[in-house]
């Protein structure tokens, strides 16, 4: 058959040879041909490489536009010379099965094969010789997408694979080359696998690459058979984190755990989406520098939206921005060096909760040795839900004694360890006893305080600023107590039955014959220990009564000369002050008298 070309100045002749199914145009001038038709019969079908008419050789190089596309072939196998897939080839053919690409195809269309959904396996021939081309060959976006039946593609470094191109298939396992992006690793192919729902492995090549990234959008969103996020382990390759948004996203990802010498030295960033809706995430641990990029708090660009994460640990923040907590339950989140802590919106604050914080390495470096890291430091007393602070590690500027942080004394800088402001107190707490080196009291010092049912602060205080609602102090009577720090120091605050908050508990100074002998904070529970009376020859004493008190009080120690009765020798006695018994009265009804040599009162005798 012969047919015309008219896109020259001299027309071309060009002619049709049939083999196989297909009809193939070829030209005498080029002696190549091209596949321009399929009759949509032959199911197993064969693109050759060449074609022979009339004993002349004619080079298969290329295929005609939609040849085969929405047909009926349930097999397509392409011989070495064609050197390209053109775009929808083979798209819609939902009886393709298999498909064999030789190593001369060095572009695969977009959506080539887009819709197969029988398709099962894709061969792709790969150059295994030593000097073979890395990253000359790509695979267009969508190239695969909605192959349903995809269970396994050739991987090699010489493919790219480009947006989408395996998304909605049925790929079990894949394998990414890093080289194939070049030295820097990044992975640009966004919704790589999107909705891969059987994707449950996938293996990360490092050749010469030095870094391992992910800089595209949804590589791996929806693929709910992945549980462990694909990371190489393996020397002198760096991770810098997943710099797209939703990378993860809806996935089956169930941990994330980097140890710090895998990390790039200016630690990952991770983007915003990377982990929402992964609802089996339970451990996200990074040991070095994190920085979550793009929590934008107005748009609520979330990172961990719809999880419930049972520890989230890593070892240095570069920023520490509540946004990316949005949507998100947090068991315990272990807070490590510090170098920004954000806010907490109203915007958000009841859209998520983290239950526990471990502040062990917070702001250990990163700040100066400045009081006004103390407020950045009380923003944890802010977070939604808290309900425990702790510390489980080495802090060189907060530490932690029975449930309050206090900030050290860190301009000694040879031992900064004694306490000497109180910064916050875990919302557990219930009973708190301020140590003598504390100094000031912070702003919020008591916020989220709701069990706290006494504290005790020392005569130390020098400056109270707390100003919070949780707690209040009151007097006894119920009314509030001003800010003034002698209402403070020395001074013990208790619940009381009747008022509403902690209750001032008085201070009751002991006093026996004009002389102090202690002072004893009478607490609300009755279990204020007073001195002993002191002892006072021939004489018993008591402190008066002070169960009813209610403000600071004198308590007097009351006396009682010690006397002793004879009734049967008709004589009574009175103990003197230098601890001898003097006969003091005859009782005159008795008529025989007599006088002892001693008497004995509770237990103690007396000379008479």
């Amino acid at each position: 058959m012969l047919i015309s070309d008219n896109s020259s100045a001299e027309e071309t002749e060009q002619y049709v040879y049939a083999e196989g199914g297909l009809e193939y145009a070829y030209s005498s001038d080029t002696e190549v041909a091209s596949v321009i038709s399929y009759d949509g019969i032959a199911k197993d079908v064969k693109i050759l490489s060449k074609i022979t008419v009339d004993g002349v050789d004619y080079a298969v190089t290329s295929i005609a536009a939609d040849v085969f596309k929405g047909k009926a072939l349930e097999s397509i196998v392409i011989e070495e010379g064609v050197t390209a897939i053109p775009a929808s080839e083979f798209e819609g053919c939902t009886a393709l099965k298999t498909v064999s690409i030789p190593l001369s195809v060095t572009a695969v269309g977009d959506a080539a094969f887009k819709g197969c959904t029988a398709l099962k396996t894709v061969t792709i021939a790969v150059d295994v010789s030593d000097d073979a081309t890395i990253g000359t060959r790509t695979i267009g976006s969508s190239a695969f997408e909605n192959c349903t039946s995809l269970e396994s593609v050739t991987s090699d470094p010489s493919l790219i694979p480009g947006n989408a191109c395996f998304k909605n298939s049925g790929l079990k396992s894949a394998t990414i080359y890093l080289m194939s992006y070049g030295k820097s690793g990044a992975i640009f192919s966004k919704e790589l696998f999107m909705n891969c729902t059987e994707l449950a492995s996938v293996e990360i090549i490092k050749g010469g690459a030095s870094f391992y990234s992910m800089s595209a959008d949804s590589v791996f969103e929806g693929c709910t058979s992945l549980k462990a996020v694909p990371i190489p382990d393996v020397e002198k390759l760096r991770f810098k984190g997943f710099t797209g948004s939703n990378t993860f996203k809806n996935s089956g990802i169930e941990s994330f755990i980097v140890a710090n010498e895998s990390l790039s030295k200016n630690g990952v960033i991770i983007g915003p989406g990377t982990f929402d809706g992964c609802a089996n995430l339970k451990t996200f641990d990074v040991g070095g520098i994190v920085s979550f990029s793009g929590p934008a708090l107005t748009e609520f660009k979330t990172t961990f939206d719809g999880c419930n994460i049972e520890l989230m640990q890593i070892g240095e923040w570069q920023s520490l921005d509540f946004g990316a907590f949005v949507g998100c339950n947090v068991d315990l989140l272990k807070l490590g060096n510090v170098q920004y802590i954000g806010t907490i919106s109203s915007e958000y604050v009841d859209k998520f909760t983290i239950k526990a914080v471990d502040f062990g390495g917070l702001l250990s470096t990163s700040l100066s040795d400045d009081v006004r890291n103390d407020s950045s430091m009380a923003i944890v007393s802010t977070i939604p839900g808290l309900e425990k602070i702790t510390q489980s590690g080495e802090n060189s500027k907060y530490g932690m004694i029975d449930g309050a942080v206090y900030r050290l004394d860190y301009n000694n800088a040879q031992a900064p360890t004694a306490p000497v402001k109180l910064i916050i107190c875990s919302p557990d707490i219930a009973s708190l006893e301020i140590p003598e080196t504390v100094t000031a009291i912070g702003a919020n010092a008591f916020d989220g305080c709701k069990v706290l049912e006494r504290v005790s602060f020392p005569e130390s205080v020098a400056t109270y600023s707390y100003a919070g609602s949780d707690v209040s102090f009151k007097d006894a009577s119920g009314t509030a107590v001003g800010s003034d720090v002698e209402n403070f120091a020395g001074r013990t605050y208790m619940t009381k039955d009747g008022i509403d908050g902690l209750a001032l508990c008085p201070v009751l100074t002991f006093i026996a014959d004009d002389k102090e002998v202690g002072k004893v904070t009478y607490t609300w529970d009755g279990k204020a220990v007073s001195p002993e009376v002191p002892a006072k020859t021939g004489f018993t004493g008591v402190w008066e009564d002070y169960s009813t008190v209610t403000g600071d009080k004198e308590i007097k120690a009351v006396y009682t000369q010690i006397t002793f009765v004879d009734e049967a020798n008709g004589v009574k006695y009175l103990v003197d002050e230098k601890g001898n018994a003097v006969v003091n009265e005859w009782i005159d009804s008795v008529k025989d008298v007599k006088i002892l040599s001693k008497i004995t009162v509770d237990g103690v005798d007396y000379a008479v």
